[in-house]
């Protein structure tokens, strides 16, 4: 009995929430809406701008530039990556998260309405385990070897998505991977790192909450930190005050 009703939870979960973001698809359906420029959601890709350069990304967004190289290396890159991964609905990917032991879930799209704000993430890649997620991660290619406020802020946006979405996120990790420009096609390569990291949170999650990682792998940097709601919640505040038109864009 125990275990058909724990089945029949996790049923109940997974449908109440791909319910939940079908509804919340509706708003992207709209082309204007509250916020600065008339947009209806925020992306956190945006949001991420404004962290490295809230100015220029004002600007940006009045007047658009085109693609730089290292703008389309870096897109090229995240498609070698995931090209290889199996692609599956959003009503599938849903019913995985509640009911698989364990699953590596690369660019899935997630929106919420954190207060009244909606906004879309697509991670690159989440690992969830029991329906717990322990790991995000975003992959960079760049020629730099820092990890940017930007790429924390954007990881902790999509961790707190995550909470939103009614997640357990005690134990969640994020992580940085930041890969040169010229390794965009060795998605194999690439693909090894975030099972390593798998390994290694298995092995001893304490030490990678407590200590995180900071380490070179083929030329590949990678850094590992422990998700906080209250950091993640003071970077999407400040960000949204932005988009509510409460301040202006700052350098």
């Amino acid at each position: 009995m125990g275990i058909k009703l724990l089945a029949s939870q996790k049923m109940h979960n997974w449908k109440k929430q791909y319910k939940k973001q079908l509804s919340l698809l509706k708003i992207l359906g709209k082309k204007k809406g509250p916020f600065r420029f008339n947009v209806a959601y925020i992306k956190v890709s945006d949001i991420a701008s404004q962290f490295y350069d809230e100015k220029k990304f004002d600007l940006e967004f009045r007047q658009p530039k085109l693609e730089t190289e290292e703008m389309r290396r870096g897109t090229e890159g995240h498609e070698n990556l995931v090209k290889s991964k199996q692609k599956i609905t959003l009503e599938e990917g849903w019913k995985h998260i509640f009911t698989s032991k364990k699953l590596f879930l690369a660019e899935f799209p997630l929106i919420v309405e954190y207060k009244k704000v909606p906004i879309i993430g697509k991670p690159d890649l989440m690992i969830f385990v029991k329906g717990r997620p322990i790991l995000l991660f975003e992959f960079k290619f760049s020629k730099y070897k820092k990890d940017y406020s930007s790429y924390h802020a954007q990881l902790r946006v999509e961790g707190l998505m995550l909470k939103e979405l009614g997640f357990d996120t005690s134990t969640l990790l994020y992580v940085i991977i930041i890969a040169p420009s010229e390794m965009k096609k060795a998605s194999k390569r690439l693909n090894i790192i975030p099972n390593l990291i798998f390994r290694k949170y298995i092995e001893n999650k304490e030490k990678l909450m407590h200590y995180g990682v900071d380490e070179i792998i083929d030329n590949v940097v990678i850094y590992v930190s422990k998700f906080h709601t209250e950091l993640a919640e003071d970077d999407l505040d400040w960000a949204l005050d932005y988009w509510k038109r409460n301040r202006d864009a700052k350098d």
